[in-house]
């Protein structure tokens, strides 16, 4: 990925970039110093001072169970953004190996590599995603697996079509004729050139795999009880939606919010980087 001084300073002064970072920037710091941003621990349960209104002690208010509703959002922060960042390292991973291949090698590998790619991304995506879940039980490792595995069939289309386009460049080339090995030209020569996108789409798919944890997450396949999740937070509290509506509204809202800011993120890398991705799913 090649965007040199001009292009980072463009970016670094993009609004778009700028607000996204302070945004995820700001959720990650918060999540990494969670116990010291609150004092109230967010499993203890207190049925005394259930369904408390925001105010005081407790800014966020508190849920049916007297537990401190912002203890919960912050310690949630660490899952979604670990289970979000971690099913992206899984299916940028897969998508990059089988892109590089298909594009390359073409034939047989291409046909075969594309067909699976058709035949995942072909599958609703949460109705797989609710399927493999329960199959495992729906613990943390099962979701962001599950996520990871589901969403490798944008990254592989989209690196393979970047390696169809490189892979005719002169460069290429000469290190063939220069005896260059297949995987010292794949890692070294190829695939750098196909970074750009990959990045966008990297960023992009946080949002969305954090979006997909928290509908597992309130359909009851994501984090167990009592973890602090996002999604589960908002499948209890909407039971409450009229008595105690903070409930669903503080976990719903910290959900658009992380949304929101990686989605400023990759539109920003979009446009500075990779503009040729636009309109390409992540």
């Amino acid at each position: 990925m090649r965007v040199g001084r001009t292009g980072t300073r463009a970016l670094l002064a993009d609004p778009s970039f700028i607000a996204g970072a302070l945004i995820v920037g700001g959720v990650a710091l918060a999540a990494l110093l969670a116990p010291a941003l609150s004092r109230w621990d967010p499993l203890a349960i207190d049925l005394g001072g259930a369904r408390l209104a925001p105010g005081g002690a407790h800014p966020l208010g508190t849920d049916d169970s007297g537990r401190d509703v912002l203890a919960r959002i912050l310690f949630g922060a660490r899952i979604s953004l670990a289970i979000g960042l971690l099913a992206r390292v899984v299916s940028t991973s897969i998508g990059l190996l089988l892109g590089l291949a298909a594009g390359y090698f073409r034939g047989t590998v291409e046909s075969v590599v594309m067909r699976a790619t058709d035949l995942i991304m072909a599958f609703p995506s949460l109705l797989l995603l609710i399927a493999v879940a329960s199959a495992f039980g729906g613990s943390l490792a099962a979701v962001f697996l599950t996520l990871g595995l589901a969403g490798w069939g944008p990254t592989a289309r989209l690196v393979r079509a970047q390696v169809l386009v490189v892979r005719e460049e002169e460069f290429v080339t000469a290190g063939r004729a220069a005896g260059l090995s297949t995987p010292r030209l794949l890692l070294r020569h190829v695939l750098p050139n196909c970074l750009g996108p990959v990045v966008v789409s990297f960023t992009l798919g946080v949002a969305t795999a954090i979006l997909a944890e928290s509908s597992l997450a309130f359909v009851g396949l994501g984090a167990q009880p009592p973890a602090p999740s996002w999604g589960s937070m908002a499948r209890d509290g909407k039971e409450f939606l009229i008595s105690a509506p903070w409930l669903a509204l503080a976990p719903a809202g910290a959900i658009a919010i992380v949304a929101f800011g990686w989605n400023l993120l990759g539109d920003a890398l979009r446009a500075r980087v990779a503009p040729e991705t636009r309109g390409t799913a992540a």
